[in-house]
């Protein structure tokens, strides 16, 4: 199979006695590992680096940064509190094994054969099919189907993912997919079929991402891309505002300066001003040294937001930025982004117009402008299935 430089992995098992000496002597007042654990997870951490860094320069990159902030919190250099939060199976605690696992899923997904590859592809595409038809039902609400297919809650559509704008979002990373793969005209048959989840959805960030993909995979078609993105937009936010038009004008007395039109236009601006709020707060804690440029660790957003959201003004705490980039670049700083341009450089020549990869990527790259889905598990194996794609 040829070697890589990951197998100076082989010498560690060499170096692994001096891995007790060397941390006795680093941490001497460090009770957190005893001689027995520090080669094992010295070891297990070291391997996932090297591993990762073989399959790619910039999982190893990812990698290394994340084992060094798993190591920085279990060996007690932080307060109390987060190093108990890093050592009993928090997020953080996966910064340590993440991106070690997500090089195996992608050296496994390099090495498959054509037709195993395949065939994922088009099994992802039945189980899109799937979804949409659990939406249906969970909007319908047949009394002989719902006990198979369970809502959260009252009116929200969401098939298994659990909330309606990660179902919305996977359904749009779909159509590039089934725009590529799928002969004409089945193609644009089951885009209509996944365009309906995207609507039960309720969703203008699967909308926007959705249209993007359509618009990658067929540019002639932008201007009726761009109607279904209206059409949507209207299905989304025209009831409740034509709800506030219609509120009774004694009861638009009692709000000082909100009249007819100004008050139903706050009806569509009001689910986007929580996420300005979010950035506004998390902004400033991306600029500081040394986190601008190692960020705060894999994992730390929803373990930090805690703490300062409620005192920037927050009426609830928000576990994830709602913007990925945002986000990730909190965790990862600096380091992160050199990682992705090192992905994107070694990955550019394959970015070509209507590759169905590139535009699954697309729809992600959008939908990460104004949500999560690399924290969703359905949509993060999704992007990095395309990722894969891309790379082979």
């Amino acid at each position: 199979m040829g070697a890589t430089w990951g197998g100076v992995w082989i010498g560690l098992v060499a170096l692994l006695p001096l891995a007790v000496y060397a941390a006795v002597w680093k941490w001497p007042n460090a009770q957190v590992w005893s001689p027995r654990v520090v080669p094992a997870d010295l070891f297990r951490l070291a391997t996932g680096v090297l591993f990762a860094g073989a399959v790619h320069p910039s999982l190893g990159l990812l990698a290394g940064l994340s084992a060094f902030w798993w190591a920085m919190f279990a060996l007690g250099r932080s307060d109390e509190s987060q190093t108990l939060v890093y050592r009993w199976g928090t997020p953080r605690l996966a910064g340590g094994t993440l991106w070690p696992l997500v090089a195996m899923g992608v050296w496994l997904g390099l090495n498959v054969p054509s037709w195993a590859f395949q065939t994922a592809l088009w099994l992802t595409l039945s189980v899109g099919i799937v979804q949409v038809a659990m939406g249906i039902v969970q909007w319908r609400q047949w009394p002989r189907l719902r006990l198979w297919v369970l809502a959260t809650r009252e009116g929200m559509i969401h098939g298994t993912l659990g909330h309606r704008t990660g179902y919305g979002i996977y359904l749009a990373m779909l159509t590039p997919l089934a725009l590529g793969i799928v002969p004409w005209p089945w193609n644009w048959a089951l885009v209509g079929v996944l365009s309906v989840g995207v609507l039960l959805s309720n969703s203008l960030v699967a909308g926007l991402a959705m249209t993007i993909g359509v618009v990658w995979m067929a540019p002639s078609l932008w201007m009726g891309a761009a109607v279904f993105f209206f059409l949507g937009a209207l299905y989304r936010f025209g009831p409740n505002a034509w709800l506030r038009w219609q509120v009774p004008l004694a009861d638009r007395d009692l709000r000082p300066g909100h009249w007819g039109r100004w008050y139903a236009l706050t009806g569509i601006v009001k689910p986007w001003k929580g996420r300005l709020a979010v950035w506004r707060a998390t902004l400033p804690r991306c600029g500081t040294w040394p986190e601008w440029l190692i960020g705060h660790g894999a994992g730390a957003f929803q373990l930090d937001a805690r703490k300062w959201m409620s005192g920037s003004g927050l009426r609830e705490v928000y576990s994830e930025a709602h913007n990925d980039y945002l986000e990730s670049f909190y965790e990862y700083g600096a380091v992160g982004v050199f990682a992705l341009g090192l992905w994107l450089w070694s990955v550019w020549p394959a970015l070509t117009g209507g590759s169905p990869f590139v535009g699954m990527l697309l729809t992600a790259g959008t939908a990460m402008t104004l949500n999560f889905p690399l924290r969703v598990a359905p949509t993060a194996t999704l992007a990095l299935l395309a990722a894969i794609a891309v790379m082979r």
